[in-house]
């Protein structure tokens, strides 16, 4: 079965590599690069925080990059949604880490129950652009101060028309398409609508980590999606495996 993977590098390979284990064919075909931006975490150093919340592998990742803001921080919990996110940040150096669910939300009441924050000393959260604002609008019902420290940004990767029908054509069909982010769904389905292949796109089978990352898939291709019963990766390949056998 040969399974689209959208994911930007490094996660892109390191789901294909998932997928060739599990005795799938993986085409990958990254439709955005993380940009970087460590500088904005070292000029917050500055500031006092309490801890630290992250919500994807990239702001880790970012962190891994800054090391006056990694020495600042290094003794401070860290709150990250699931456990890859977790295992990034122990590899930038964080050992404090408290994971809570896959979401946004889940996150934020963590954070909440535990209250770690205040007006003095507020959370940092390490964010990304694009982004869905799902976590600081939890964090502000809950009433937790936090600052929001734009450390990375999404860029999409170009892929002309030719080279995105050899991706999806050459060596048959794309039979799944697993989606992560609703921000890589997106950027997928505007590339395939603009270079004209949509109509040849079927895949049978659209594995999305949430809700949100559905609703981004357009509508003519909703009747395949099969959402995963948690945010995590092993949910996704359970898709394809139910479907494959």
């Amino acid at each position: 079965m040969r399974v689209l993977v959208t994911r930007p590098e490094p996660d892109a390979q390191r789901t294909a590599e998932r997928l060739r284990a599990a005795g799938f064919e993986p085409i990958v075909l990254p439709v955005s690069r993380r940009v970087g931006d460590p500088a904005a975490l070292e000029a917050a150093v500055s500031r006092p925080v309490c801890a630290l919340a992250l919500t994807s592998r990239n702001a880790a990742r970012v962190l891994a990059e800054a090391p006056a803001a990694r020495e600042a921080w290094h003794a401070l919990p860290v709150f990250t949604v699931g456990e890859g996110t977790a295992a990034a940040a122990r590899e930038a150096g964080f050992d404090d880490i408290v994971t809570s669910g896959g979401t946004g939300e889940a996150l934020a009441a963590t954070i909440a129950r535990l209250g770690v924050a205040r007006e003095t000393a507020p959370l940092a959260y390490c964010a990304g652009r694009p982004r869905s604002v799902v976590l600081e609008g939890r964090l502000a019902a809950f009433r937790v101060p936090f600052i929001a420290i734009d450390c990375y940004a999404m860029e999409s990767v170009r892929h002309s028309a030719q080279a995105l029908e050899a991706m999806l054509f050459d060596g048959g069909a794309v039979e799944a398409a697993v989606f992560y982010s609703a921000e890589s769904a997106k950027r997928f389905f505007a590339l395939l609508r603009h270079a004209d292949l949509s109509d040849r796109f079927a895949p049978l089978c659209i594995p999305c980590m949430s809700e949100r990352v559905a609703a981004a898939v357009p509508e003519r291709f909703r009747a395949a999606v099969c959402l995963a019963e948690r945010p995590e990766e092993g949910h996704l390949l359970e898709i394809l495996a139910a479907m494959r056998d």
